[in-house]
Protein backbone atom coordinates (compact mmCIF):
# COMPACT_ATOMS: atom_id res chain seq x y z
CA UNK A 1 0.00 0.00 0.00
CA UNK A 2 1.09 3.58 -0.75
CA UNK A 3 2.04 5.70 2.14
CA UNK A 4 -0.46 8.50 2.67
CA UNK A 5 0.81 12.02 2.38
CA UNK A 6 0.16 14.11 5.43
CA UNK A 7 -0.33 17.74 6.01
CA UNK A 8 3.36 18.20 6.80
CA UNK A 9 4.33 17.12 3.27
CA UNK A 10 1.90 19.53 1.71
CA UNK A 11 3.08 22.28 4.01
CA UNK A 12 6.68 21.65 2.90
CA UNK A 13 5.83 22.14 -0.75
CA UNK A 14 3.85 25.25 0.14
CA UNK A 15 7.13 26.80 1.24
CA UNK A 16 8.37 26.21 -2.31
CA UNK A 17 5.44 28.26 -3.63
CA UNK A 18 6.16 31.08 -1.17
CA UNK A 19 9.90 31.18 -1.93
CA UNK A 20 9.41 31.23 -5.71
CA UNK A 21 6.72 33.91 -5.45
CA UNK A 22 8.82 36.13 -3.18
CA UNK A 23 11.91 35.61 -5.34
CA UNK A 24 10.19 36.52 -8.60
CA UNK A 25 8.49 39.52 -6.97
CA UNK A 26 11.80 40.88 -5.64
CA UNK A 27 13.49 40.06 -8.94
CA UNK A 28 10.78 41.90 -10.85
CA UNK A 29 11.20 44.91 -8.55
CA UNK A 30 14.90 45.21 -9.38
CA UNK A 31 14.36 44.35 -13.03
CA UNK A 32 11.87 47.25 -13.17
CA UNK A 33 14.60 49.59 -11.91
CA UNK A 34 16.90 48.33 -14.67
CA UNK A 35 14.20 48.95 -17.27
CA UNK A 36 13.69 52.47 -15.93
CA UNK A 37 17.43 53.19 -16.13
CA UNK A 38 17.48 52.07 -19.77
CA UNK A 39 14.39 54.12 -20.69
CA UNK A 40 15.02 57.59 -22.26
CA UNK A 41 14.26 60.32 -19.75
CA UNK A 42 12.22 63.46 -20.39
CA UNK A 43 13.69 66.88 -19.65
CA UNK A 44 11.50 69.99 -19.68
CA UNK A 45 12.86 73.45 -20.49
CA UNK A 46 10.76 76.62 -20.39
CA UNK A 47 11.31 80.04 -21.92
CA UNK A 48 8.98 82.98 -21.21
CA UNK A 49 8.10 85.77 -23.64
CA UNK A 50 6.35 89.03 -22.78
CA UNK A 51 3.78 89.45 -25.55
CA UNK A 52 1.17 91.95 -26.64
CA UNK A 53 -1.31 90.49 -29.13
CA UNK A 54 -3.92 92.90 -30.44
CA UNK A 55 -7.40 92.09 -29.14
CA UNK A 56 -10.17 91.55 -31.70
CA UNK A 57 -12.11 94.68 -32.65
CA UNK A 58 -15.18 95.30 -30.47
CA UNK A 59 -17.73 97.67 -32.02
CA UNK A 60 -19.20 100.63 -30.11
CA UNK A 61 -16.42 100.46 -27.54
CA UNK A 62 -17.78 97.27 -25.99
CA UNK A 63 -14.92 95.16 -24.67
CA UNK A 64 -15.24 91.40 -24.95
CA UNK A 65 -15.18 89.75 -21.50
CA UNK A 66 -12.16 87.70 -20.49
CA UNK A 67 -13.04 84.01 -20.62
CA UNK A 68 -9.65 82.44 -20.02
CA UNK A 69 -9.81 81.02 -23.55
CA UNK A 70 -7.77 82.22 -26.50
CA UNK A 71 -9.46 84.81 -28.68
CA UNK A 72 -9.30 84.51 -32.47
CA UNK A 73 -6.19 86.70 -32.80
CA UNK A 74 -4.31 84.79 -30.11
CA UNK A 75 -5.38 81.44 -31.51
CA UNK A 76 -4.29 82.42 -35.02
CA UNK A 77 -0.92 83.69 -33.83
CA UNK A 78 -0.12 80.60 -31.76
CA UNK A 79 -1.24 78.42 -34.65
CA UNK A 80 1.22 80.17 -36.96
CA UNK A 81 4.04 79.59 -34.46
CA UNK A 82 3.40 75.82 -34.54
CA UNK A 83 2.68 75.67 -38.27
CA UNK A 84 5.07 74.01 -40.73
CA UNK A 85 6.11 77.47 -41.90
CA UNK A 86 6.80 78.62 -38.35
CA UNK A 87 8.77 75.49 -37.45
CA UNK A 88 10.83 75.44 -40.65
CA UNK A 89 13.05 78.31 -39.54
CA UNK A 90 13.82 76.47 -36.29
CA UNK A 91 14.54 73.25 -38.19
CA UNK A 92 16.94 75.11 -40.48
CA UNK A 93 18.62 77.13 -37.70
CA UNK A 94 19.33 74.05 -35.58
CA UNK A 95 19.91 71.72 -38.56
CA UNK A 96 17.49 69.22 -37.01
CA UNK A 97 17.05 67.12 -40.15
CA UNK A 98 20.72 66.17 -40.02
CA UNK A 99 20.83 65.93 -36.23
CA UNK A 100 17.79 63.66 -36.00
CA UNK A 101 18.37 61.95 -39.37
CA UNK A 102 14.76 62.57 -40.41
CA UNK A 103 12.95 64.25 -43.26
CA UNK A 104 11.66 67.80 -42.84
CA UNK A 105 8.07 66.56 -42.41
CA UNK A 106 9.13 63.99 -39.81
CA UNK A 107 11.16 66.57 -37.89
CA UNK A 108 8.23 69.03 -37.96
CA UNK A 109 5.92 66.35 -36.54
CA UNK A 110 8.42 65.40 -33.82
CA UNK A 111 9.11 69.03 -32.99
CA UNK A 112 5.43 69.94 -32.78
CA UNK A 113 4.81 67.07 -30.34
CA UNK A 114 7.68 68.35 -28.15
CA UNK A 115 6.45 71.96 -27.93
CA UNK A 116 3.70 73.26 -25.69
CA UNK A 117 2.59 76.92 -25.82
CA UNK A 118 0.72 78.42 -22.89
CA UNK A 119 -0.53 82.01 -23.07
CA UNK A 120 -1.48 83.63 -19.77
CA UNK A 121 -2.55 87.24 -20.36
CA UNK A 122 0.68 88.96 -21.42
CA UNK A 123 3.09 86.06 -20.90
CA UNK A 124 3.66 83.23 -23.34
CA UNK A 125 5.48 80.17 -22.01
CA UNK A 126 7.27 77.88 -24.45
CA UNK A 127 7.71 74.45 -22.89
CA UNK A 128 9.87 71.91 -24.72
CA UNK A 129 10.20 68.28 -23.65
CA UNK A 130 13.14 66.30 -25.05
CA UNK A 131 15.40 63.42 -24.00
CA UNK A 132 18.46 65.67 -23.67
CA UNK A 133 18.46 68.65 -21.26
CA UNK A 134 20.66 70.83 -23.46
CA UNK A 135 18.54 70.13 -26.52
CA UNK A 136 15.28 70.94 -24.76
CA UNK A 137 16.65 74.35 -23.69
CA UNK A 138 18.15 75.00 -27.12
CA UNK A 139 14.84 74.38 -28.90
CA UNK A 140 12.83 76.37 -26.34
CA UNK A 141 15.11 79.38 -26.86
CA UNK A 142 15.03 79.02 -30.65
CA UNK A 143 11.22 79.05 -30.60
CA UNK A 144 11.14 82.00 -28.20
CA UNK A 145 13.52 84.11 -30.32
CA UNK A 146 11.24 83.92 -33.34
CA UNK A 147 7.99 84.74 -31.55
CA UNK A 148 8.34 88.57 -31.27
CA UNK A 149 8.88 88.92 -35.03
CA UNK A 150 6.03 86.48 -35.69
CA UNK A 151 3.63 88.52 -33.55
CA UNK A 152 4.63 91.77 -35.28
CA UNK A 153 4.30 90.21 -38.73
CA UNK A 154 0.87 88.82 -37.89
CA UNK A 155 -0.27 92.20 -36.55
CA UNK A 156 1.07 94.09 -39.59
CA UNK A 157 -0.71 91.67 -41.94
CA UNK A 158 -3.93 91.99 -39.95
CA UNK A 159 -3.77 95.81 -40.03
CA UNK A 160 -2.98 95.79 -43.75
CA UNK A 161 -5.92 93.54 -44.50
CA UNK A 162 -8.38 95.59 -42.42
CA UNK A 163 -7.10 98.86 -43.88
CA UNK A 164 -7.62 97.52 -47.39
CA UNK A 165 -11.17 96.57 -46.48
CA UNK A 166 -11.88 100.08 -45.19
CA UNK A 167 -10.53 101.65 -48.38
CA UNK A 168 -12.61 99.26 -50.47
CA UNK A 169 -15.75 100.10 -48.48
CA UNK A 170 -15.24 103.89 -48.75
CA UNK A 171 -14.33 103.88 -52.45
CA UNK A 172 -17.95 104.02 -53.78
CA UNK A 173 -18.62 107.13 -51.66
CA UNK A 174 -15.46 108.80 -52.97
CA UNK A 175 -16.48 107.99 -56.53
CA UNK A 176 -19.92 109.52 -56.01
CA UNK A 177 -18.33 112.68 -54.58
CA UNK A 178 -15.95 112.99 -57.54
CA UNK A 179 -18.66 112.24 -60.12
CA UNK A 180 -20.96 114.89 -58.62
CA UNK A 181 -18.09 117.37 -58.50
CA UNK A 182 -17.38 116.81 -62.18
CA UNK A 183 -21.10 117.19 -62.91
CA UNK A 184 -21.05 120.57 -61.13
CA UNK A 185 -17.93 121.56 -63.06
CA UNK A 186 -19.69 120.63 -66.30
CA UNK A 187 -22.71 122.75 -65.27
CA UNK A 188 -20.37 125.70 -64.71
CA UNK A 189 -18.68 125.15 -68.05
CA UNK A 190 -22.02 124.95 -69.87
CA UNK A 191 -22.72 128.45 -68.60
CA UNK A 192 -19.23 129.73 -69.45
CA UNK A 193 -18.20 129.91 -65.80
CA UNK A 194 -14.47 128.94 -65.41
CA UNK A 195 -14.68 127.41 -61.90
CA UNK A 196 -13.17 124.07 -60.76
CA UNK A 197 -15.36 123.14 -57.72
CA UNK A 198 -13.59 122.48 -54.47
CA UNK A 199 -15.01 121.71 -50.98
CA UNK A 200 -16.38 124.84 -49.33
CA UNK A 201 -17.29 126.49 -52.65
CA UNK A 202 -20.00 129.18 -52.36
CA UNK A 203 -22.24 129.07 -55.42
CA UNK A 204 -24.39 131.94 -54.14
CA UNK A 205 -23.55 134.23 -57.05
CA UNK A 206 -24.84 131.55 -59.43
CA UNK A 207 -27.94 130.36 -57.56
CA UNK A 208 -30.14 131.65 -60.34
CA UNK A 209 -28.82 128.99 -62.71
CA UNK A 210 -30.95 125.81 -62.21
CA UNK A 211 -28.34 123.40 -63.59
CA UNK A 212 -25.68 124.76 -61.21
CA UNK A 213 -28.05 124.72 -58.21
CA UNK A 214 -29.13 121.11 -58.87
CA UNK A 215 -25.57 119.88 -59.50
CA UNK A 216 -24.34 121.64 -56.35
CA UNK A 217 -27.15 120.06 -54.31
CA UNK A 218 -26.15 116.57 -55.47
CA UNK A 219 -22.48 117.34 -54.78
CA UNK A 220 -23.30 118.57 -51.27
CA UNK A 221 -25.36 115.46 -50.50
CA UNK A 222 -22.66 113.07 -51.71
CA UNK A 223 -20.09 114.86 -49.52
CA UNK A 224 -22.40 114.48 -46.51
CA UNK A 225 -22.88 110.76 -47.23
CA UNK A 226 -19.10 110.41 -47.52
CA UNK A 227 -18.54 112.10 -44.14
CA UNK A 228 -21.13 109.83 -42.52
CA UNK A 229 -19.34 106.79 -43.96
CA UNK A 230 -15.95 108.05 -42.71
CA UNK A 231 -17.40 108.64 -39.26
CA UNK A 232 -18.81 105.10 -39.28
CA UNK A 233 -15.31 103.78 -39.92
CA UNK A 234 -13.67 105.95 -37.27
CA UNK A 235 -13.83 103.37 -34.46
CA UNK A 236 -12.13 100.64 -36.42
CA UNK A 237 -9.67 103.19 -37.85
CA UNK A 238 -8.71 104.22 -34.33
CA UNK A 239 -8.47 100.55 -33.38
CA UNK A 240 -6.04 99.91 -36.23
CA UNK A 241 -3.98 103.00 -35.41
CA UNK A 242 -3.41 101.90 -31.81
CA UNK A 243 -0.01 100.31 -31.56
CA UNK A 244 0.98 97.22 -29.60
CA UNK A 245 3.96 96.90 -27.30
CA UNK A 246 6.98 95.07 -28.75
CA UNK A 247 7.24 91.48 -27.56
CA UNK A 248 10.52 90.27 -26.07
CA UNK A 249 12.07 87.22 -24.41
CA UNK A 250 11.58 87.72 -20.70
CA UNK A 251 13.31 84.57 -19.43
CA UNK A 252 15.50 82.30 -21.52
CA UNK A 253 15.37 78.55 -21.00
CA UNK A 254 18.24 76.81 -19.20
CA UNK A 255 19.09 73.10 -19.41
CA UNK A 256 17.02 71.31 -16.73
CA UNK A 257 18.88 69.40 -14.04
CA UNK A 258 16.08 67.01 -13.04
CA UNK A 259 13.97 64.68 -15.14
CA UNK A 260 10.27 65.25 -15.72
CA UNK A 261 9.55 61.60 -16.35
CA UNK A 262 9.03 58.77 -16.50
CA UNK A 263 8.61 57.99 -12.80
CA UNK A 264 10.52 55.04 -11.33
CA UNK A 265 7.64 53.60 -9.28
CA UNK A 266 5.40 52.41 -12.13
CA UNK A 267 8.28 50.44 -13.65
CA UNK A 268 9.05 48.68 -10.37
CA UNK A 269 5.44 48.07 -9.34
CA UNK A 270 4.43 46.74 -12.75
CA UNK A 271 7.35 44.31 -13.11
CA UNK A 272 7.04 43.22 -9.45
CA UNK A 273 3.38 42.35 -10.08
CA UNK A 274 4.37 40.47 -13.22
CA UNK A 275 7.01 38.63 -11.20
CA UNK A 276 4.57 37.77 -8.41
CA UNK A 277 2.04 36.44 -10.92
CA UNK A 278 4.69 34.36 -12.64
CA UNK A 279 5.97 33.11 -9.27
CA UNK A 280 2.48 32.02 -8.20
CA UNK A 281 1.92 30.14 -11.45
CA UNK A 282 5.31 28.42 -11.54
CA UNK A 283 5.38 27.76 -7.79
CA UNK A 284 1.87 26.29 -7.77
CA UNK A 285 2.69 24.06 -10.70
CA UNK A 286 5.91 22.79 -9.07
CA UNK A 287 4.23 22.36 -5.70
CA UNK A 288 1.49 20.13 -7.02
CA UNK A 289 3.78 18.22 -9.39
CA UNK A 290 6.30 17.44 -6.65
CA UNK A 291 3.56 16.72 -4.13
CA UNK A 292 2.19 14.09 -6.48
CA UNK A 293 5.53 12.60 -7.47
CA UNK A 294 7.23 12.43 -4.09
CA UNK A 295 5.86 10.63 -1.00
Amino acid sequence: MKRRRGRRGFWWWSWLLALITIGTTVGGFFYGKKRWEDTPKEYVAVSVISVDIRKPFAALGIEKPETGLLNENEDRTLGKIESDEGLKSIIDDLDLTKRWTMSVDEVALELRSSIDLNLNKKELSVTVTRHEPAESAEIANAVARGIPDRIKTEDDERIGLETSKLKEEIQPYLKEVEDSRLALKAAFAANNIPIDPRPGLDVGPYNQIPAVVNANLVWTETQEFYQVAVKGQSEISNYLERGIKPSFVKAAAVPPTVIAGPALEPFQVQTALYGMTLGLLVGSLLMFVLWKLLP
